[in-house]
């Protein structure tokens, strides 16, 4: 944590449900890296971060599972440590690089700006490799001319254990996208023949769709269920599992019973737990892992795997699906389409056959206590890492650097954007209506009426009660905006 953050006092309300795969997901960090210094349930930093993805590393070997970590973009316009240099991300960056990601993909914030996409193609996709996945999203590479892909296409590979992915990352429909950079439309990129070949790839186990995305196939804007329909409509009974953001909300869909889709917030708020079970492997290593290589050997099972339930012993045909590890809880939960309702859409595809698997999911607060609790047991245990330790320490000398702890005034009470209705005392809106009209001045002007329009999308988060520094400045509105001036509107037009 930071100096000068507060740690939570809420204990988390029980240990997670580990399963055959695990995920641990964030998205929309947007430079939010030092944690929320005001906001004590939220005041983990990036290095505690690390240091607690380390040790679940370490438990998902010792239960002999899968753990990966996906991220699900835009690492830009939202916190003093990302924003106050002037190539937006030039220190941040480098710090949210130090976490050993699985998957990642991009975020519309990484391309509004033409230097900023050109730094995610040059440096960020380089760091992660084939990890990083932009399935439908490319650059023109200054070198060549030519449109590239900013990361990978998609990315097929085996996990530790033994199970057969392949992997997509999907960004939204965006338009407002720098002109050296093209978003092809899902609906398009799915008729491309290298996403056709891609799902048609013999032995895969699981599709992981990462999206900077919402959730839901029925949110607005989300085009989730466009590539759902055209993986389903190719492979009928392959898990998926999708991975969305950009709403800044926690959700989770179901779209049918082996595919679901979890969103997991914003801005280091929270970070999402998906556990599965009942994947069945198709690799030889991964059939040995779980146990399905002797199936129907007498009394192999619990006993004849370390760490590992595959089945019960019991002779058949045909080994049954993996179950979770022993020792600690495991997911319980079938996916249920629930089509009369906004969870699934009733025009989605859905697989053709029983499902044998099952869910647990989570939203974890983003504080050391919860993050101490799940990572080795105990409320009060140090669970820091040397690396954890370093990367807090240069987020401390970093937010030094530039000054983010500069105090510009004090906020009496705090100003939200959504905890009072709109207009109310206490929204946010109302006191940017005062502030603009006092500020938003052509003097040469001045005895005249004006009307300001503004986007409330400008504002990004609440204007917390207490010190307001340098820092928080971007923290509630990050962007330089500019006013177009039209003098002499009639009212009669301008109402």
């Amino acid at each position: 944590m930071q100096p000068d953050a507060q740690n939570a006092t809420s204990h988390s309300r029980g240990p997670l449900e580990w399963g055959q795969i695990n995920f641990l997901h964030t998205t929309d960090t947007h430079g939010w890296l030092e944690g929320h210094i005001k906001e004590q349930n939220y005041g983990a930093d990036w290095g505690d971060f690390i240091s607690f993805t380390r040790d679940m590393r370490r438990k998902a070997q010792d239960l002999n599972v899968d753990l990966l970590l996906v991220d699900t973009g835009d690492l830009h316009d939202g916190a003093g440590l990302s924003d106050a240099t002037s190539l937006n991300g030039e220190l941040s960056l480098p710090i949210f690089e130090q976490l050993d990601y699985d998957l990642l993909t991009i975020g519309n914030h990484e391309l509004y700006i033409s230097a900023i996409a050109y730094e995610t193609f040059s440096n960020f996709s380089k760091v992660y490799g084939e990890r990083y996945l932009t399935s439908n999203v490319q650059i023109i590479n200054p070198a060549t001319g030519q449109l590239e892909y900013i990361g990978n296409k998609y990315r097929y590979f085996t996990t530790p254990k033994g199970l057969r992915i392949m992997a997509f990352g999907v960004l939204y429909d965006f338009t407002g996208n720098s002109n050296v950079t093209k978003v092809t439309k899902a609906a398009d990129m799915v008729k491309q023949s290298w996403f056709i070949n891609a799902v048609n790839q013999t032995g895969i186990d699981m599709f992981v769709v990462l999206g900077h995305n919402p959730a839901r196939a029925t949110a607005s804007g989300s085009t989730f269920g466009t590539v759902f329909k055209a993986i389903r409509a190719i492979k009928a009974d392959t898990p998926i599992q999708i991975f969305g953001g950009h709403s800044h909300i926690r959700d989770f869909a179901v779209y049918d019973d082996k595919t679901t889709a979890l969103e997991s917030g914003r801005y280091c708020e929270t970070l999402g737990w998906l556990a599965m079970t009942g994947v069945t492997p198709s690799s030889q290593y991964g059939k040995e892992i779980y146990g399905q290589e002797d199936y129907g050997r007498e009394g192999y099972g619990r006993e004849g795997h370390k760490g590992y339930s595959g089945h019960n012993g019991h002779h058949s045909h045909s080994a049954p699906a993996p179950t979770g590890p022993s020792g600690v809880p495991n997911p319980t939960m079938k996916a249920t389409p629930l089509t009369s309702t906004n969870t699934a859409s009733v025009s989605l595809a859905t697989s053709t056959s029983a499902s044998s698997i099952l869910y647990a999911r989570r939203y974890l607060d983003w504080n050391r206590l919860t993050f101490a609790y799940h990572a080795v047991g105990s409320q009060d245990h140090t669970f820091d890492t040397s690396k954890g330790l370093a990367v807090t320490a240069d987020i401390t000398a970093t937010r030094k650097e530039l000054n983010l702890t500069r105090l510009y005034g004090c906020a009496p009470e705090t100003y939200c954007q959504s905890c009072k209705p709109f207009g109310a005392p206490g929204n946010i809106f109302p006191l940017l209506q005062t502030a603009l009209a006092a500020t938003v001045i052509n003097q040469s002007r001045a005895g005249i009426p004006r009307l300001i329009l503004i986007n409330t999308g400008s504002i990004r988060f609440d204007l917390v009660k207490g010190p307001f520094t340098y820092d928080d400045s971007f923290i509630v509105s990050p962007f330089i905006d500019a006013f177009e001036f039209i003098p002499n509107v009639p009212y009669s037009i301008a109402e």
